[in-house]
């Protein structure tokens, strides 16, 4: 498995810049629809922006009449404000289950454009089918990491409540920070761990709930450092927007403050030099409240939307190249799209796609069937019977069998025999031998 950042976050550049449509647009649509529309729902069913103006109406005519405002909270206040108070978290929490969702298809869009497969505006709505399970998972997940957290919280209260009896106040102060220093970045680790889940719900559909999250934490086993190593390279450009943000918002506020809001607390503080009376002067603010209330809330609402234009541009890059990065890293870890090194295109590996259902087979003609030997059947042991036994045979006559010729034996190297001795052989006399001079 090849895997390299840098190699990584060029393709991902690569892909965003060659997406059609346009990967800044379907981001667009995406922030719009999950972040934006959200948002402006709440305001609008809020029911505190109601409940608000009548108690400060009803404060504020107890303070002239003289009335204490524990009066008003004893008069029902009080049960207005948390019913309208748990209105108004029940829709935030359906709003956040419906930007949850989007979130996991705008990761499947992102999935499908690394793969380089055909993407569109309508990919960001591929999570609704999967609803149930990428509820399940963000609960889930949610649940194992305040398990974890709570697990280092309560080890780190342990020993910081036993080393505070053998310290003093200094030392203790410290090691109480070293501690929530390590707590807090346990609780980032254990976020990592689950990180991968979303994209095992959206590549494997046939997965579970448990089973994506199970397959996240063996995939980011050895792989830690390299996704926060990654994440980390985005925290420049993070900064970048924070910073642009911050500038902008900070001088419309202002300008808000001092135009709009300038001229009651001027008021505010003439009152207080003039009126002795404490009590007329906290009903005037009550009263004048809900109209410093309006009269800001116009101009505020423009300058947050001033600002959000402002980091709009950066801010839709920024998501676009992040989000695909983190899926050519779910991706590439998996084995799943091979990266090719020096910026080539990756190769996908052998396995098809899982969102493209393949194609059937084309009919092909009959083949004339093949003549065969029949095979040769196989040996089968014969049951054990047992034999009878066998009659009395007359004895028969012995029948002389022919003699066995030996087996050719090797030629044996025998030592040479000396020949033995023969007698003499007699000679005859000679005759008429003449005698030896």
């Amino acid at each position: 498995m090849y895997y390299d950042r840098k190699t990584l976050k060029l393709e991902a550049k690569g892909l965003i810049r060659e997406a059609r449509p346009r990967a800044w647009v379907v981001t667009l649509v995406f922030i719009l629809l999950a972040m934006t529309l959200p948002q402006v729902i709440q305001g609008l069913l809020d029911p505190t922006r109601q409940i608000l103006p009548q108690i400060a109406e009803e404060m504020e005519a107890m303070l002239r009449r003289g009335q204490e405002p524990d009066e008003l909270w004893a008069a029902g206040a009080a049960g207005r404000m948390v019913s309208g108070g748990l209105l108004t978290m029940f829709i935030s929490v359906l709003l956040s289950l419906f930007t949850m969702v989007m979130s996991y298809g705008y990761k499947g869009y992102a999935l499908r454009l690394f793969r380089r497969q055909q993407t569109g505006v309508g990919d960001v709505f591929s999570g609704f089918p999967l609803a149930g399970r990428a509820i399940g998972t963000e609960i889930m997940t949610f649940i194992f990491t305040c398990l974890w957290v709570l697990l280092i919280a309560l080890v780190c209260g342990v020993v910081g409540g036993v080393l505070s009896l053998v310290l003093d106040g200094a030392a203790f102060g410290v090691l109480s920070a070293l501690l929530s220093v390590a707590a807090s970045v346990f609780g980032f680790f254990v976020s990592l761990r689950y990180c991968l889940a979303p994209y095992f719900v959206m590549s494997d559909p046939d997965k579970g709930v448990f089973a994506s999250i199970t397959a996240s934490k063996q995939t980011m086993r050895g792989n830690y450092l390299k996704k926060l190593v990654l994440d980390l390279s985005f925290l420049g450009w993070g900064l970048l927007v924070a910073l642009i943000a911050l500038v902008v918002a900070g001088v419309g506020i202002s300008v808000v403050i001092l135009n709009w809001a300038g001229d009651w607390l001027m008021e505010l503080g003439r009152m207080a030099q003039v009126v002795a009376d404490e009590r007329a002067i906290q009903a005037w603010m009550v009263g004048n409240l809900g109209e410093l209330i309006e009269s800001v809330t116009g101009p505020m609402n423009v300058s947050l939307v001033v600002t959000w234009l402002a980091c709009l541009p950066l801010s839709l890059w920024l998501y676009a190249y992040q989000t695909v990065a983190e899926a050519g890293f779910f991706l590439t870890v998996t084995g799943r799209v091979v990266l090719a090194p020096d910026g080539a295109e990756p190769a996908p590996a052998a396995q098809p796609a899982p969102f493209v259902e393949a194609p059937p087979a084309p009919p092909q003609a009959p083949q004339p069937p093949v003549a065969e030997p029949p095979a040769a059947p196989a040996p089968q042991p014969a049951p054990f019977v047992e034999a009878p036994p066998a009659p009395p045979q007359a004895p028969q006559p012995p029948v002389a069998e022919p003699p066995s010729a030996p087996a050719p034996q090797p030629p044996v190297a025998e030592p040479p025999v000396a020949p033995a001795p023969q007698p003499p052989a007699e000679v005859p006399p000679a005759e008429d031998q003449p005698p030896e001079g």
